[in-house]
């Protein structure tokens, strides 16, 4: 058709204040939200763990995490000798805190904070790719969190909604690298969440993913 009878395209900084706003909104809303998150950790493709926690935000605004026992984790057969138990037991807690720092590593970026997406744009780190054209975008916000890191995220090129996020990070060095990709999901209020974030570091066979959901009004 003409182009003059459809609407500009927003440029790049647009789209970025847009994404930030609506962000700004969505963060505010889940406030009056209580919901389950399900981090489930994989190892070579086998289920290692699984943790569940009720999520809602304290007074002060800070996210409080109560865990759901879900039972049962705790069990080491212990029949292997003192010593091979002992390694095995050092090289766990290796894993364990690789685990948990990857775990926080996804909670750095997502959700994403609208301060730091303001000074990638301020600082020139802002570059568009269109995914599918008239239909999906993709703002890309270089040195986000780290250096050499990159968030970028999926819009839907007509309602600028946010569909999804995706993160290239690394958890100690740019070396051990590891990918962070986010489904978002709408609330009945249009209330924004991440449904579904799938972090992997391939160097280590490792998958963590976090699930949202059983979303419910806080006091009801």
């Amino acid at each position: 058709g003409p182009a003059s009878a459809a609407q500009p395209e927003p440029t790049p900084e647009q789209r970025a204040a847009m994404l930030k706003e609506w962000l700004a909104a969505s963060r505010a809303n889940l406030r009056t939200y209580q919901w389950v998150e399900t981090t489930t950790v994989s190892k070579d493709g086998e289920q290692k763990s699984q943790k569940q926690a009720t999520c809602f935000y304290g007074p002060d605004g800070t996210l409080q995490k109560v865990p759901i026992d879900v039972g049962g984790q705790q069990q080491d057969a212990g029949r292997d000798p003192l010593l091979g138990r002992r390694m095995r037991a050092a090289a766990k807690q290796d894993a364990v805190d690789y685990i948990q720092s990857a775990v926080e590593l996804v909670h750095d970026y997502v959700p994403p904070d609208p301060a730091r997406l303001q000074q990638a744009v301020a600082a020139g780190k802002l570059s568009v790719s269109v995914l599918a054209p008239g239909q999906t975008v993709q703002l890309n916000f270089a040195d986000y969190l780290k250096p050499g890191d990159q968030l970028s995220a999926r819009i839907a090129t007509q309602t600028n909604q946010l569909l999804g996020l995706g993160v290239a990070s690394y958890v100690d060095t740019p070396s051990d690298a590891v990918q962070l990709d986010v489904t978002m999901g709408l609330l009945a209020d249009g209330t924004l969440y991440e449904a579904q974030s799938v972090l992997s570091a391939p160097a280590q066979g490792l998958t963590v993913t976090v699930t949202n959901g059983a979303y419910s009004k806080l006091g009801h």
